[in-house]
């Protein structure tokens, strides 16, 4: 039994499974081939947004339809997310994305994104991204840059 008390919703979920169960429908939508965990630590020189000179960054972390997105940390360029997410993937050549937005009343503005393959043979230490434009612009640089970890294995419960 694990009891967690917080001062805020957590929005922690009983895990009842190691892994994704096999459905009538597997064969059809595909089977999760590779399990990656993504971890965001944090970034540092991001643009000023706001005119108080800051920004209220958050990351979301996108992959196959999926996404998980970190609290609003307000008022700063050197954000601390320590967010991660855990993605069993059945296209495990379609890449994840990264996005920083800073958060506004009206429209959220983007910061910059990266691309991550989340191969397995990819390197599994932190690493730290420059964030790049999306769309067609996306060789593009932009301020900031992001630190993050990727892990990545074919065998589903390994993480």
């Amino acid at each position: 039994m694990l009891r967690l008390f917080t001062d805020v919703e957590s929005g922690c979920r009983e895990l009842t499974e190691d892994k994704p169960r096999v459905r009538c429908w597997s064969p059809i939508i595909g089977y999760p081939q590779v399990v990656s965990h993504v971890y965001i630590h944090s970034a540092q020189g991001l643009e000023n947004q706001d005119k108080t000179g800051g920004a209220d960054p958050y990351v979301i972390i996108y992959c196959e339809g999926k996404s998980v997105k970190s609290p609003i940390k307000k008022d700063t360029l050197k954000p601390e997310f320590d967010v991660s997410g855990v993605f069993y993937r059945r296209k495990p050549r379609k890449p994840i994305t990264v996005q920083i937005w800073n958060s506004n009343a009206v429209k959220d503005q983007f910061m910059g994104q990266v691309m991550l393959s989340g191969s397995v043979k990819d390197n599994k230490e932190r690493q730290i991204m420059q964030l790049r434009k999306q769309g067609a612009q996306m060789a593009d640089e932009m301020p900031g840059r992001i630190l993050l970890q990727i892990v990545t294995e074919t065998q589903l419960t390994a993480i």
